[in-house]
């Protein structure tokens, strides 16, 4: 990372952990810049984006202030990690799926899964691409695809890493049908039916049914959500897996912008956790989808693949996610593990289709650097705008991680709220959909908690939703703030 973007992190993290408290007056451009031995233009940027984030409020003449941000709220630990059995995961599976199919079909204010309108999207340009290729190269609609993938996309790929510290070739790189079957290829490689697999609590949602359908249990760490996984997670893991005789295979995380709370794992820690899977032979299965969407300010952070010397990590990540959803794209870096996953992919699908890698590696080259930096920008905004409404109008007590990347918030009510119960009170009066945390842990702390989708929050129609969700949580569980 750059020296703004540590010093920026530096700041943050003092800020959301109360070493500062309300309207007191902060450094001003000059001292930042002394203390920090940095440029009074690198100073002012640091401190606009600190207001931005929501944690100051500029004031004429006078200079910055502390400004009331509610601070992420750490997840209590429980003495010993969580044990999963395949039934407890199969169970958590099926409440996901009831969860998606009810408001995919009766939401009207989509506060809940991670993606956005077509508007924030280039959906216009993607249809120009698409059907100037289909014209110019009409075998892409008729011929099977073979092999790894569009070999230009795989080498976009290999250069993206590589310029954040990896070591990929582009026959390194295997397109897949989004990073969903990219994680599935990966646990495939790594398990067998019966292993363990250690997961942070909470964690992506999809993470579930996936080890759901391999037959595998789960041990779920309870992480720090202001630090993300830290190795003294994994050796109690490891400890209490070893006293009850289970055997560890994998360990699927997120180690920037994680999905749901937008922590990202520190990076003084990350090699140590690294050493700590490889001396235990535990493949590190890490899903980088959001790792490209620092927001302004910050720089993009490196995935633990960059730090992999053991060939341990097997890299996974979206490349249409961020970009058009729809057309399904991921891809992974098997590492050792590599011509496994090949051979799996190939007897299960044979090949992604051409066409999409096409339309998706032309934007990439003409329009991607552009595209990103309009969207880190957007997101920075949304996320600060959600930040301000749940501060303005959610019961007294709530608390909510301040991301540094990504669109999704996570938001902590009192601990004895019930986000379910709010779900559906809020689906049931405005249409409102939200991810309540049940759906990302079995731990009973989660119940309180819920994740929003900040991506569209531009919008007048999910403003309102948000505040009238904030309403009736205070309505059910408490008074304004």
């Amino acid at each position: 990372m750059s020296k703004i973007a540590n010093t920026l992190e530096e700041l943050r993290q003092q800020l959301s952990q109360g070493l500062y408290r309300h309207q007191d007056k902060f450094l001003s451009v000059r001292k930042l810049a002394e203390q920090y031995r940095i440029s009074i233009n690198s100073a002012n940027k640091i401190l606009q984006s600190l207001e931005d984030l929501g944690f100051l409020i500029s004031v004429p003449k006078s200079g910055f202030f502390v400004k009331h941000t509610p601070a992420i709220k750490s997840v209590k630990k429980t003495a010993r990690p969580i044990f999963c059995a395949n039934p407890l995961i199969k169970n958590r599976a099926s409440q996901i799926r009831l969860w998606a199919e009810m408001v995919s079909t009766q939401a009207s204010v989509r506060l809940d899964l991670a993606t956005a309108s077509p508007d924030f999207y280039p959906t216009h340009q993607l249809q120009t691409l698409h059907n100037r290729l289909a014209r110019h190269h009409p075998s892409m609609l008729t011929e099977y695809a073979i092999g790894g993938g569009f070999p230009p996309l795989r080498a976009q790929v290999a250069q993206q890493y590589n310029a954040v510290g990896c070591d990929l070739t582009a026959d390194d790189v295997l397109i897949t049908h989004g990073a969903t079957q990219a994680l599935m290829l990966a646990l495939q490689a790594s398990t067998q039916a019966g292993d363990w697999v250690l997961i942070e609590a909470p964690t992506y949602f999809g993470f579930l049914p996936l080890l759901d359908s391999l037959q595998l249990h789960a041990v779920e760490m309870p992480i720090d959500v202001n630090m993300g996984l830290q190795p003294a997670d994994i050796q109690a893991a490891l400890k209490h897996a070893a006293d009850k005789g289970h055997t560890i295979r994998a360990c699927l995380l997120q180690a920037n912008f994680h999905n749901p709370t937008g922590a990202s794992i520190a990076h003084h820690v990350r090699r140590e956790l690294l050493d700590v899977c490889a001396a235990h032979e535990i493949a590190v299965i890490e899903d980088d989808t959001f790792g490209a969407l620092p927001h302004v300010g910050a720089q993009r952070a490196a995935p633990l693949k960059a730090l992999d010397t053991q060939h341990n990590v097997i890299l996974c990540g979206s490349l249409s996610k961020l970009i058009a959803p729809g057309l399904r794209i991921g891809f992974v870096a098997g590492g050792r593990w590599a011509e496994s996953i090949k051979a799996l992919q190939h007897a299960t699908a044979i090949a992604c289709a051409t066409l999409p890698q096409a339309v998706l590696s032309e934007f990439m080259h003409s329009s991607y650097t552009a595209y990103l930096k309009k969207m880190r920008q957007v997101c920075q905004q949304s996320i600060a705008m959600a930040r301000k409404i749940v501060s303005e109008t959610f019961p007294k007590g709530t608390t909510m991680s301040a991301p540094q990347g990504g669109y999704l918030l996570w938001v902590i009510l009192p601990a004895h709220c019930n986000a379910q119960k709010l779900l559906d009170a809020a689906m049931a009066q405005h249409g409102i959909a939200f991810a309540h945390g049940g759906l990302f842990s079995n731990l009973s702390a989660q119940q309180s908690s819920l994740r929003l989708n900040c991506a569209l929050m531009a919008q007048s129609h999910e403003q309102e939703g948000l505040q009238q969700l904030g309403q009736i949580a205070q309505q059910m569980f408490g008074v304004k703030n």
